[in-house]
């Protein structure tokens, strides 16, 4: 058949660009959240020098799977500093006794009242990066999907 005898469909292109400005949108709103998520992690740092503990020689990283459960531990209370360094991932590379003995500290109250201040907050942040892991807050309520021109539409859920 000659070209000139084939019927192309109208194209609309705003479906591809309403996609783009979306996930630009909520890209950079996580982006947004992650950076306010950090901010929290200093106060949390600094609870934890002024405590005394020096855990930071064994453990490299604070938010990481061995720090937040530590964390979490100390706030619901737990002081036993072997109890603490049980709690270490296989991935450590300090042993157990290690960690132990970083954890020795004095735990005053008004640095846990920081350190659990600081924690809500990050959790607060992971809550809502979580929640807006897919742009559903964006889809109408009653039709559960985003609707651009007349035969587009993107289901979210």
């Amino acid at each position: 058949m000659p070209a000139a005898l084939i019927s192309v469909p109208e194209v609309n292109l705003s479906p591809c660009q309403g996609i783009a400005t979306l996930l630009r949108a909520v890209w950079r709103h996580r982006d947004m959240l992650l950076s306010y998520q950090a901010r929290h992690v200093q106060p949390l740092q600094k609870a934890m020098t002024q405590m005394n503990v020096q855990w930071h020689h064994v453990i490299s990283d604070i938010m990481g799977v061995t720090g937040q459960a530590m964390i979490r531990a100390i706030v619901a209370c737990e002081r036993d500093v072997a109890t603490l360094a049980k709690l270490r991932d296989r991935r450590i590379k300090a042993e157990e006794s290690e960690v132990a003995a970083a954890l020795q500290g004095n735990w005053r109250d008004e640095h846990l009242v920081t350190l659990k201040q600081a924690l809500a907050l990050i959790n607060a942040y992971t809550a809502q990066i979580t929640q807006n892991a897919e742009p559903q807050f964006l889809v109408h309520e009653r039709e559960n999907s985003l609707f651009w021109g007349r035969n587009f539409r993107l289901a979210l859920a």
